[in-house]
């Protein structure tokens, strides 16, 4: 993870068009201090932050809003996540996942 946020990396694109990629979550990021003591997760706000980042990174012109959030699973310090994304009509649709499992689904407007 560098200071401006995760690396993302294992950038891949399916038959079916979606492109995924994985970043790790470091084991202690400064994000979680206060959220919650001796059981730290990463802030919904912060994960969000990092689908933006990465969907930028992509070269997707998105807007810095979400059409819906939907969070799911917890995301822990030191967790591996892999972001799936799809275009459908004028959304980028992200599933982000822990272990294969999906932990948010997202919907970001495309401008």
């Amino acid at each position: 993870m560098n200071p401006d946020g995760p690396v993302f990396t294992d950038w891949r694109t399916a038959g079916d068009g979606s492109v995924s990629c994985r970043t790790q979550v470091p084991a202690g990021p400064n994000c979680v201090e206060g959220h919650f003591p001796g059981a730290p997760i990463i802030p919904g706000a912060v994960l969000l932050g990092w689908v933006w980042a990465a969907a930028r990174g992509h070269g997707w012109n998105i807007r810095p809003a979400a059409v819906s959030t939907r969070f799911l699973h917890p995301v822990l310090p030191g967790d591996r996540l892999t972001f799936c994304f799809r275009i459908r009509g004028d959304n980028l649709s992200v599933n982000l996942l822990r272990e294969g499992r999906r932990t948010a689904v997202y919907h970001l407007p495309l401008v």
